[in-house]
């Protein structure tokens, strides 16, 4: 039996959470670009052998503006490649349209991560830099949505399909310039169980097994609950971002969700 489940849910949100003022700020370079002068010391001030690199940042930002403080401190320059979000820093980072990104040690750990969970080993050779500022001020813009549903003993599911996909729009609600413009970000996570650049998922499923009691695992592949027993897996989505910009308002859209499955019978022997 192939079983379909599709519609929109709003989700739990959080468009301006907690400031966290303890994020170094760092670079993640590509090494085809520039190659880390100090790979065995990461106490060496490593991104001031950037000098002139292109680096993809918000144009006006605080953020650009950490950078321009640094590079000026030290001498050197760098040109900004202007983008309207993460997503936009991300694809022109791995197209090489910029030589290097900026954000938070967290996020641009979590983007060297995905670079090397999709390819094995990341083929840029990404590096990342010492802390070129520190005290950087973000705030939690993130949301949730969760899909549960049940396999009953004697029964075996086993997923094709699983499409979630929010937005996330933002709009300048005070000291807003011409240059300060509304900005959205789709967040599309279509059976890749290791996440996005700015997101994760996860499908973790109860079992019930006769004279031991419950089995709980997490199904990385996404395919089959284990067949026969009496079931309860959740498929979680989770799309994140550090905002670092307090005039601007965020919004996110519901989700839209897409999950196609088949069930039928197995034997159980006693």
């Amino acid at each position: 039996q192939i079983i379909i489940a599709a519609g929109t849910s709003e989700g739990v949100s959080t468009t301006q959470g907690e400031s966290s003022n303890h994020s170094d700020m760092v670079l993640l370079v590509r090494g085809d670009s520039y190659s880390n002068p100090f790979p065995w010391n990461l106490n060496n001030n490593n991104w001031n052998t950037l000098n002139n690199a292109q680096i993809c940042v918000g144009i006006g930002s605080e953020t650009e503006g950490m950078l321009v403080n640094a590079f000026s401190d030290r001498g050197i320059a760098f040109t900004s490649v202007p983008i309207a979000d993460s997503a936009e820093a991300f694809s022109k980072f791995v197209d090489g349209s910029c030589d290097a990104i900026t954000g938070s040690r967290l996020v641009m750990a979590s983007y060297q991560n995905n670079l090397n969970m999709e390819n094995g080993t990341s083929p840029l050779g990404t590096w990342m830099s010492n802390a070129y500022a520190s005290g950087a001020e973000f705030f939690t813009v993130d949301s949730r949505f969760e899909y549960t549903l049940t396999q009953d003993y004697g029964m075996m599911i086993h997923f094709d399909r699983a499409i979630f996909e929010v937005t996330l729009s933002g709009t300048c609600v005070q000291n807003c310039t011409s240059a300060d413009e509304d900005t959205s970000q789709v967040f599309n996570f279509d059976n890749y169980p290791y996440g996005i650049a700015d997101g994760d998922w996860i499908i973790v499923s109860v079992c019930e097994l006769e004279g031991h009691g419950e089995l709980n695992f997490y199904d990385f592949d996404g395919n089959t609950i284990l067949p026969g027993l009496d079931c309860t897996t959740t498929l979680s989505v989770h799309a994140h971002l550090w905002g670092d910009n307090p005039n601007y308002e965020y919004t996110w859209s519901d989700w839209a969700y897409y999950i196609l499955w088949t069930e039928s019978e197995v034997t159980m022997e006693e």
